[in-house]
């Protein structure tokens, strides 16, 4: 695979890279939002993605860590919530990354966004690339990091 980033500042941009990262993934996939956002997370080639990717063979796993939980009745009826693999985690608001939403998989394929309001769907700020070990891991170990960190009662 190539090097370099991909700028992409678009929802639609997006969601095809989101289409061609999930399947990247060996294990793992960590998507880092602000909201469960019902018109980008049901797109049926998402959906899709995530279905071909947890049905693999091996041990498979996605994160999703959200700041706000206002969409979380939408989030228990995507097709992939309940599964074994699928873990959705609430941050309380808390920030991972500086608040710079992601989607990184063990296999150094990211997407990362910078400073858009999360409730806007245009002036996305994003940089993907599908080789870039060291941008991929720094992501992981943040997710990693607040999951450590959480206390749980």
């Amino acid at each position: 695979r190539a090097k370099g980033t991909i700028d992409n500042d678009y929802i639609q941009q997006a969601e095809i890279l989101f289409k061609y990262i999930i399947p990247t993934a060996s294990k793992k996939i960590y998507i880092y939002a602000g909201n469960f956002l019902a018109d980008f997370y049901t797109q049926s080639s998402i959906i899709s993605s995530f279905e071909d990717f947890l049905n693999k063979e091996g041990e498979k796993s996605v994160v999703v860590l959200c700041e706000n939980n206002e969409n979380f009745d939408l989030m228990k009826s995507h097709p992939i919530y309940g599964r074994a693999e699928f873990s959705f985690v609430w941050t309380n608001g808390k920030k991972v990354n500086d608040g710079h939403h992601f989607i990184v998989t063990d296999s150094n394929a990211y997407r990362e966004e910078k400073g858009n309001d999360q409730d806007s769907h245009k002036d996305y700020k994003a940089k993907a690339s599908f080789n870039d070990e060291s941008k991929a891991t720094y992501l992981i170990d943040q997710v990693e990091k607040f999951l450590s960190d959480i206390e749980y009662d």
